[in-house]
């Protein structure tokens, strides 16, 4: 832009670029004093390029005396710098939104922050050009009047004058809704900035300007103080590691890494405890420190102090200033679950460094380097390790925990932290164990997915509950609860599948949760309902009698003679198209026969159909099965004990858990054969899952049924004082 073009006392327009929307674009930064941080690190920029011995920067804070109030209201916030100042070079670049051209590190839209915070922003700048000294005034504002005319800046005047200083003065007027400036105290906002600019004072601490801090009431000056470069440490040293650019895969879900890398280093302070409140690990981009995004110490709390000692490390990369939003200090950097999130809002087809991985080095080479955290973590380490064995601790709490409690911890506090974080947790785990129960007649068991969904809520159960015992023992055993829970609401008909008003399907639903139709899997099947041996043996669900195989081959012989065929088809019936609805072949010459009837029907009227099962398994299988011993289970609901006695009074009723069985019966197996046997039971469906139920009850009790009594009286054994109690909620938070 002509500079020499401008005219005095007048909006600059802005050309090919509409301010309202710009404004609106690049939105107020979450970061407290941001826009304070824009005019300041100007001037250290202007500061650098005079690169002159004397040079200075003031800040200024004016509040004036409310006599209604009994306080100070804001008036004024100053900045002033004497470094090279707005010539005609800075001035034609201040002039262009999005001008980058002062550094490749610099987004040229700064500016706006100060415009998201004050209402104007007035400049007046006193500088040498071409031996000359000239006063530049101009104002920076986004009130109405501004952007109707489509311009930010308003020029007021350029003109040459004797020889003075150079000087700079930003002065920020008519303050809107930030409360940060509206109280400030020259020693808190001290350590403020320091921590902010931390790493570029450091760089230029031989040279760094002085830097005086200043709070004016009524125009008077109350507090005063200088930050100068016996404030700033020395470093102690610089890490160097590289990181794979890490990206998501949409095929396979993953993330994945890439042969490129990005080189990082780590500027390390190792300090006296009284010269730093706290440990600390800050990001940096273009010499700030980014409040956003948090980055911690594996397992060093803020406070802990080693050997008397603090740390604080800085991460700098060209990757952090490269990724630099158009708002100074946020950063463009995702976590593995933000880039794997469905609603994540980074690209997924480019390729970033993640901020785990950063988190992971960092810690990986501080403790490397410094072998007194090194020791201090594997002592923690076992004395955790220690403890978790000795009184059982949760190990899902104790991970939780584990970042939290700090190196220093003794081991009574561990007690108390995991007590009460932990009693605090089981309410929370209840509730979410009663929603994966309460949501049980969601499940589908006719469904094809029915055994993942149900694996699903297994799985969130499994996570829940508390883990003393080991991860696959509780799996098995909340499985197990799960599975008799969907059992029992699909006999009371209360699952949704059961209430759309089509054809009753219980069987089937039934028969799919005992053992899928058409699989062989007995082993992921929950046939242990009926008897806990089942799942062990090979078998088959809902197959046709002439295609079932055992060890790969067919059980049932591949030709048969006339008079066989005659029969086997006979009565206008195909009998090798049969299907038993469970088969199992627990060893050499026997077999399991299982049948579901629907709870509606009458179970008396198929009493003959294991039989004929079992028959037709002795005669027609091929020799080397040879089966004689068959053991029969007929399950439905509706049974009546003179219906059954009816049919074949040589059933006799059980004592306990009521049920019929028949202890034997003769088989044909053909002219050729001897008989067989049948061992046989009928048994009602509510019945199973009673007899499930006692088995597995002792399991499930100790697996869901903890003692609240008994950790409450614990954890307030522990937790006597409600500031031990506040102290915990503050280190877990």
């Amino acid at each position: 832009m002509d500079i020499q073009q401008l005219k005095q006392y007048d909006f600059v327009e802005a050309f090919g670029v509409y301010c309202a929307g710009m404004i609106q674009s690049i939105p107020k930064s979450s970061a407290k004093y941001q826009a304070l941080w824009e005019a300041i690190t100007n001037s250290f920029e202007s500061l650098l390029e005079k690169n002159a011995p004397d040079s200075y920067l003031k800040i200024r804070f004016f509040y004036a005396n409310d006599l209604l109030k009994d306080s100070f209201d804001f008036v004024k916030l100053e900045v002033e710098d004497n470094g090279s100042g707005f010539n005609d070079e800075s001035f034609s670049r201040f002039l262009q939104l999005k001008d980058n051209r002062k550094s490749f590190r610099n987004r040229g839209s700064g500016r706006i922050q100060l415009l998201h915070v004050f209402d104007e922003a007035n400049y007046i700048s006193i500088y040498k050009q071409n031996a000359k000294c000239y006063k530049r005034s101009f104002m920076l504002s986004a009130k109405a009047n501004f952007l109707q005319k489509n311009a930010i800046v308003y020029y007021k005047t350029t003109e040459e004058i004797e020889e003075q200083p150079d000087v700079t003065t930003v002065i920020c007027t008519g303050l809107k809704d930030c409360s940060e400036y509206k109280k400030c105290k020259v020693g808190e906002f001290k350590e403020i900035l320091k921590d902010h600019y931390f790493v570029y004072l450091c760089s230029i601490r031989d040279k760094m300007p002085r830097i005086t801090i200043e709070i004016y009431h009524n125009e008077q000056l109350i507090e005063s103080e200088t930050l100068t470069k016996d404030d700033i440490p020395q470093e102690d040293t610089t890490l160097t590691f590289s990181i794979e650019r890490a990206k998501y895969n949409n095929k396979s879900k993953k993330i994945e890494y890439l042969d490129e890398v990005e080189n990082f280093q780590v500027r390390c302070f190792k300090l006296e405890k009284d010269h730093v409140k706290k440990n600390k690990i800050a990001l940096i981009s273009k010499d700030e420190v980014v409040d956003g995004i948090k980055v911690e110490f594996d397992l060093l709390r803020p406070e802990d102090v080693i050997a008397n000692q603090r740390y604080m490390l800085f991460i700098t990369s060209d990757y952090l200033d490269d990724i630099a939003g158009d708002t100074r200090g946020t950063l463009q950097l995702p976590s593995m679950k933000d880039l794997i999130g469905k609603n994540s809002d980074f690209d997924k087809s480019k390729s970033y460094i993640l901020i785990d991985d950063i988190a992971r080095s960092t810690n990986r080479e501080f403790k490397q380097y410094y072998p007194e955290i090194k020791e201090k973590e594997d002592a923690y380490l076992n004395n955790l390790d220690e403890l978790k064995r000795m009184f059982l601790l949760n190990d899902e709490t104790m991970e939780k925990l584990k970042g939290k409690l700090g190196v220093n911890i003794s081991t009574e506090d561990i007690l108390k932290s995991f007590y009460f974080a932990d009693s605090d947790l089981a309410a929370q785990m209840d509730a979410r164990l009663k929603d994966i129960v309460d949501g049980l007649h969601k499940l589908n068991p006719t469904a094809s997915n029915y055994k993942n969904d149900l694996m699903d809520k297994v799985n969130s159960m499994v996570s829940i509950i508390p883990q003393q015992n080991k991860v696959d023992i509780t799996r098995y055993v909340a499985r197990r609860k799960l599975v008799l829970d969907v059992f029992e609401k699909a006999l009371d008909r209360e699952l949704s599948v059961q209430q759309d008003g089509n054809r009753n399907i219980d069987e089937k639903i039934l028969h799919n949760i005992l053992f899928q139709q058409s699989s062989e899997d007995t082993l992921n099947s929950d046939l242990w309902l009926l008897n806990e041996d089942f799942i062990y043996f090979n078998g088959t669900s809902e197959e046709r009698l002439f295609n079932i195989k055992l060890d790969g081959e067919n059980i049932f012989r591949d030709e048969f003679s006339a008079i066989e065929t005659e029969y086997l088809c006979s009565l206008g019936e195909d009998r090798r198209k049969k299907r038993p609805d469970v088969l199992l072949f627990p060893a050499e010459g026997k077999c399991i026969i299982v049948e579901f009837k629907n709870p509606s029907v009458n179970v008396s009227d198929y009493l003959s159909q294991i039989n004929k099962y079992a028959t037709w398994l002795g005669m027609y299988t091929k020799p080397q099965f040879d089966f004689a011993t068959f053991y029969g289970y007929l399950i439905g609901e509706s049974i009546e004990k003179i219906d059954i006695k009816a049919a074949d009074a040589n059933f006799k009723e059980s004592y306990h858990f009521k049920y019929f069985f028949r202890p034997s019966c003769n088989i044909f197996r053909g002219e050729s054969k001897p008989d067989g046997n049948l061992y046989m039971e009928i048994i009602k469906y509510s019945v199973l899952l009673e007899r499930a139920k006692s088995r597995n009850k002792i399991f499930i009790e100790k697996l869901t049924q903890k003692s609240k009594k008994q950790e409450v009286e614990s954890a307030k054994q522990l937790l006597c004082t409600e500031e031990v109690q506040e102290q915990l909620k503050l280190n877990l938070e």
